[in-house]
């Protein structure tokens, strides 16, 4: 059976899947990516490989190929869509600015809210908070990176790389802001000593342009937003 035929007749008994692929390309256009590139890009710039292009493959990579990057290159390739070297791939997107992450994550959220339901079917969060925008906040710092520069060759500690926050809608769900930090030990407060700029002020900033939900004054409410190492401080 021809593939197209096959996910056709696999999407006809899938409307979940079919909905998923709707709502990804309504997102994800070329021209919002191109336009997105050309404010967020800086002094990087594009050849052959186009950053739309790129944004789309790494989507295959994380639906059809269990995240394999690698996988979803070699079909591309396969495809003659991909029009360089796989490594060449690679290395487009680990030179990506951080900027280009973290608004493809905020504005593509916003551009996705606005064919969901305005009021959720169910509200997951306490009657207490009905009258208030909820969100968490939690990161990641890349761990076990390899000691390739010299003077780091001799440590016995493990480096940790770039992290990476994220603030979720606590009622819709949504991922709504990403802040990005090329320092792992970087935290959301400053502390006593630390060079790395605190991660909060940037979050709250990103958190306070996402659109606020209409329904019963919420609108005149305020927002609250919880980290992952206040809820773990408190008895």
């Amino acid at each position: 059976m021809d593939d197209d035929v096959f996910s056709a007749t696999v999407l006809e008994k899938l409307p979940l899947a079919d909905s998923v692929w709707r709502l990804l390309h309504f997102t994800m256009t070329d021209d919002w990516l191109e336009d997105l590139w050309s404010r967020k890009r800086g002094r990087c710039y594009e050849q052959e490989l186009k950053f739309s292009t790129l944004a789309h493959l790494i989507a295959d990579a994380l639906l059809e190929h269990g995240g394999s990057g690698h996988q979803a290159f070699e079909r591309a390739q396969d495809a003659a869509i991909l029009p360089v070297s796989i490594t060449s791939a690679y290395e487009k997107l680990g030179n990506l600015p951080l900027p280009v992450s973290e608004t493809l994550l905020a504005e593509g959220t916003r551009r996705m809210s606005a064919v969901l339901p305005e009021v959720p079917a169910v509200d997951p969060l306490p009657k207490c908070w009905a009258d208030s925008e909820v969100f968490g906040a939690d990161g990641k710092a890349i761990k076990h990176v390899k000691r390739l520069l010299k003077p780091s060759r001799g440590l016995q500690a493990g480096i940790l790389g770039a992290r990476a926050s994220v603030g979720l809608d606590l009622r819709t769900g949504l991922a709504v802001a990403m802040v990005g930090h090329l320092d792992g030990e970087a935290g959301f407060f400053q502390q006593p000593g630390q060079r790395a700029r605190p991660k909060a002020p940037q979050m709250a900033r990103q958190i306070k342009v996402v659109p606020r939900a209409p329904e019963h004054g919420r609108l005149q409410a305020g927002r609250v937003w919880q980290r992952e190492e206040q809820r773990a401080a408190r008895p």
